[in-house]
C-alpha cells in the first residue's frame, strides 16, 4: 500500500505490475526479470518476464504489515535471495514495526536503500526516518524521495524530468 508496484512500473518504464490507489495489489512475491533469466526463487513466487527491465531482476513483495501469515513468510524467503533491498515506505508507514522486524536479521548482510514514496503529498520524513534507522543500527546506502506515479506517466509520455518527480 505504499507504492512498491507503482515504483516498479516507474523503474521499468512499462506497466508490468498491477497497481491500485485503494488497496495493495501484490499478494505473493512477484519476480520481474529479463527474458531468459535463470532464477533461483522459491515456488511461492510468481514470475513475469519483462523486456523493459533489461538487466534487472526486481521482486515486488506483499506488504510487510500484512495480517496474512503466508504473505509475511513468503517475503522472508524472498529477502534471503536478494542482494539489494529497496525499503519502500510512505510518510504514514515508514515506522512500521512489521517491516523493521523483517529487516533486522538482514541489516548487516544486505545493502539497503530507503525510498520515501508519495513524496509530493507531504513534507519529507527523511530526517526522522534516518534517525530511527540509525537507532536501529541500519545504515542505508542511499535515500531517495520519489513521486512514482508522476515518473511513470512522464516515462510513458516521453516527457522531461520535472521537479515534481524527485527531490
Amino acid at each position: 500500500g505504499v507504492g512498491k508496484s507503482t515504483l516498479l512500473n516507474a523503474l521499468a518504464g512499462d506497466e508490468l505490475a498491477a497497481t491500485s490507489e485503494l488497496r495493495p495489489c501484490t499478494s505473493i512475491p512477484t519476480v520481474y526479470h529479463p527474458p531468459g533469466a535463470q532464477l533461483d526463487f522459491a515456488t511461492d513466487t510468481h514470475s513475469v518476464s519483462g523486456s523493459a527491465l533489461e538487466n534487472l531482476v526486481i521482486v515486488d513483495t506483499p506488504d510487510s504489515d500484512t495480517i496474512a501469515k503466508a504473505h509475511r513468510e513468503s517475503v522472508v524467503h524472498v529477502l534471503e535471495k536478494c542482494d539489494l533491498i529497496m525499503m519502500c515506505a510512505d510518510p504514514e508507514k515508514y515506522l512500521d514495526e512489521a517491516t523493521w522486524s523483517l529487516l533486522r536479521p538482514l541489516q548487516n548482510e544486505r545493502t539497503i536503500v530507503c525510498i520515501e514514496t508519495k513524496a509530493s503529498q507531504v513534507p519529507s520524513v527523511e530526517e526522522h526516518w534516518r534517525a530511527r534507522l540509525a537507532e536501529e543500527g541500519f545504515h542505508p546506502a542511499q535515500y531517495f524521495r520519489v513521486n512514482s506515479p508522476h515518473t511513470f506517466d512522464r516515462k510513458l509520455s516521453g516527457g522531461a524530468v520535472t521537479e515534481e518527480e524527485y527531490d
